[in-house]
């Protein structure tokens, strides 16, 4: 083996440490942010309207002779 392919390999065998620790950063940060942004976005209430979280307002109820005029029909081509 010749003298310059050795003194490669002790370069390499050198830097090896500090480019896996840099991949190794970059990478946590990474997951780090991505864990960060989906949680800010994430839906505090998804399946309740802002209407009903609001509390105290009154719903709609149907009247007696609504009730009455109610009918289900099957479904038609």
């Amino acid at each position: 083996m010749s003298y310059g392919f050795i003194q490669q390999l002790q370069v390499f065998s050198r830097r090896r440490p500090l480019v896996l620790g840099a991949a190794l950063a970059l990478i946590g940060a990474g997951v780090y942010g991505f864990l960060q942004y989906s949680a800010a976005h994430k839906p505090s209430h998804s399946e309740v309207s802002s209407q009903s979280r609001k509390g105290g307002q009154q719903r709609y109820k149907p009247l007696p002779a609504e009730w009455a005029s109610l009918t289900i029909q099957p479904c038609s081509e």
